[in-house]
Order: C-alpha cells, then sequence, then structure tokens
C-alpha cells in the first residue's frame, strides 16, 4: 500500500468490482482505448492487477480517496514485453471521471516513482500513448517524464486506426533524484 496525503494505492478488493466496471463503461474515460471493456472483461483486468500486485509486489493499484474511501480509478506500472521500448516497466493511469482535474493522477504517480526508484531500485519507467491523447502527455509531463522523441504504430492495434501512432515518455533514476 502507497499513500499520499488525499489518497491510498491499493490492493484490490471484491468491493472495487462494480465502480471499475463502470470506470470501464464509461465512454468518455475509454476515448484512448480501443474500445469500453465488458463486465466480465473488468473481472479479468481487476483479478489481473491483484494477482500482479500480490506475485511482484507492484502493479496497478486500486485508487481511493482517503477521507471517503471511494474507488476513483487505477494507477501504477507493468512489466511491459512487447512494446518497442521493452523490456520495460510502463506506468499507467486510468480515473474515473470524478476524479479528473483535482491533481491525484500527479499525487499518487510521484509516489510510484518515489516507490519504483527507491524502493524497488528499478533506473527507469516508461509511459506509452496514443499521440492524439494530450492530458496524458499533460500528466506525463507534470511528474517529470521527458518525450523521448520516439513514435511508434502499437503492435496490438490495427493499422491505420486512430489510436496506433504512439509515443513514449521516460524518466530515469537520475532525473527523479534531480528533481527531489
Amino acid at each position: 500500500m502507497l499513500k499520499t496525503g488525499r489518497l491510498v494505492l491499493r490492493q484490490w478488493t471484491d468491493e472495487d468490482f462494480e465502480p471499475f466496471a463502470a470506470l470501464n463503461s464509461d465512454p468518455e474515460v475509454m476515448c484512448y482505448f480501443l474500445n469500453s471493456l465488458s463486465r466480465e472483461n473488468s473481472a479479468e483486468v481487476l483479478n489481473t492487477c491483484r494477482d500482479s500486485i500480490e506475485k511482484d509486489g507492484f502493479g496497478f493499484w486500486a485508487l481511493e480517496v482517503r477521507e471517503a474511501k471511494e474507488f476513483v480509478g487505477m494507477l501504477g506500472g507493468y512489466l511491459a514485453e512487447d512494446l518497442p521500448c521493452s523490456p520495460c516497466v510502463e506506468m499507467c493511469w486510468h480515473l474515473s471521471q470524478s476524479s479528473w482535474r483535482r491533481g491525484y493522477a500527479k499525487e499518487t504517480a510521484l509516489e510510484c516513482l518515489r516507490f519504483a526508484f527507491e524502493d524497488l531500485g528499478l533506473e527507469k519507467l516508461d509511459y506509452i500513448d496514443a499521440v492524439i491523447n494530450n492530458p496524458s502527455e499533460g500528466g506525463m509531463k507534470k511528474i517529470g517524464m521527458q518525450n523521448r522523441n520516439v513514435k511508434f504504430f502499437h503492435p496490438k492495434i490495427k493499422k491505420g486506426h486512430v489510436l496506433e501512432e504512439h509515443v513514449l515518455y521516460a524518466i530515469s533514476k537520475t532525473d527523479w533524484e534531480g528533481r527531489a
């Protein structure tokens, strides 16, 4: 479990399923994903996240507002082995509309960076996203990630799809230490 002043990144519980399924079916939240997730797919993702944290000690954590004990999304990283920057630990976030523009992604992403570099001893974290996803690009810049000027076509996205072209952002341990 990781904590910030307002938020908690924690292991998943069965109670997270309903708000997570709602998050994954929201068209605005899912606009930079290939498609919304069914309830069954949401359950699979939740279980994969839970298993990853159990096995590796990190992954995509459930994101909760501390005071309200309200689930608002997920944030964390996973070991990516099928990307041009692989092997790497890719950081991602996925938050409900109710939590947008409150600084939650930045606040918890900074705690994840601290955890990755100080506790796990990682040397670098990557973030890839569709070139057209400007909100995530802003978030990456706010936590000190830098555009590595690497664009590529995502290997799992159909040729010609609007989300096919991706960009790589990254932050190294050295960059992180320079900010502290």
